[in-house]
Formats: structure tokens, C-alpha cells, sequence
């Protein structure tokens, strides 16, 4: 069954307290109390919010993108086989953009240059950050949007028959 657009309302047109951060992404819309003047990244507000500091956020989203791969392989080896899995995780990891695939290979440790990949995140927040040469919070934003590529790649992988 089709989705009925004809009940959708125009994100510049609504009227609840929450407006659209990016009109070219409607769905993403500012919490309630969101002040739009506050230019910052979305993530950096959301992050604010919960109490947790910048800095272990971001090695919380790097240790997350590091246990991707890995729960990628365990799946489809299970569901698939080594050979499969070794196929749909070389290509999900060659989806990614380059930039996080050298940001990967520049932050995180890596058993084998082959699916399995073992990543692990072994470097701590002050060594991430000397390596890129990007502040806590640009790094925190990248790697957030590096972990929702992953998990929308491995999702796709998963969901394919």
C-alpha cells in the first residue's frame, strides 16, 4: 500500500512549535524550545542535551562505527555463509564515502585489510583529535554522519533478500 501524500502538510507550513532545521530535509524538525538563531550543528545541541561532554560522545560514535562491521559479518555469516558474507562486506565498506574510509583507516585499528575488517577503537579522544587535526565537535558531527552511513549501508545489505 502506497503512502498517501495528499495528508501531508508542507514543512514551511506548519503550525506546531517545530519548524524545520534543513528545509532540503523537512523531516529533520527543531525540537520544541530550539532556538534558530543557535547555528551549531543539530547533533551538538541533541548532545548538550543529554549531559554528555562532546569529547565522550565522540569516542562513543567512534566505538559505535568500529562495532558495525563486525556485526555486519556475524549476521551474514549466519544467515548466508563465509563467502556471502565476505562478498556483501566488501562492497557495503567500498558504498562508504572515501573521506570515511580514510578517517577510518587514519583513527581506527584494523586486523585485516579484508571483511572480517576487526575494527577497534583504541586511540583516545586527544589522539583522535591530533590525528585529524579537526576540533571535538567537527569530529563528533563527522563521525556521527559516518556511523548513519554505515548503518544505513549494512541495513540495505541486511534487508536484501
Amino acid at each position: 500500500m502506497a503512502t498517501d501524500t495528499s495528508k501531508f502538510i508542507p514543512a514551511d507550513q506548519l503550525q506546531l512549535e517545530q519548524r524545520p532545521i534543513d528545509m532540503k530535509a523537512p523531516f529533520l524538525l527543531r525540537p520544541i524550545g530550539d532556538d534558530p538563531a543557535d547555528k551549531r550543528n543539530w547533533v551538538l545541541k541533541a548532545i548538550e542535551k543529554t549531559g554528555q561532554s562532546v569529547e565522550e560522545s565522540l569516542h562513543t560514535w567512534v566505538f559505535g562505527f568500529s562495532l558495525e562491521p563486525g556485526l555486519l559479518w556475524n549476521a551474514m555469516v549466519e544467515e548466508k555463509g563465509e563467502d556471502e558474507a565476505r562478498a556483501v562486506c566488501a562492497q557495503t565498506w567500498g558504498r562508504l564515502p572515501e573521506e570515511v574510509r580514510q578517517a577510518a583507516r587514519q583513527i581506527l585499528t584494523f586486523a585485516s585489510d579484508e571483511p572480517p575488517y576487526g575494527l577497534s577503537a583504541e586511540l583516545d579522544v586527544p589522539q583522535i583529535l591530533e590525528r585529524t587535526g579537526r576540533s571535538a565537535e567537527d569530529e563528533l558531527v563527522f563521525w556521527n554522519r559516518a556511523f548513519t552511513a554505515h548503518d544505513h549501508q549494512m541495513w540495505q545489505a541486511l534487508e536484501r533478500d
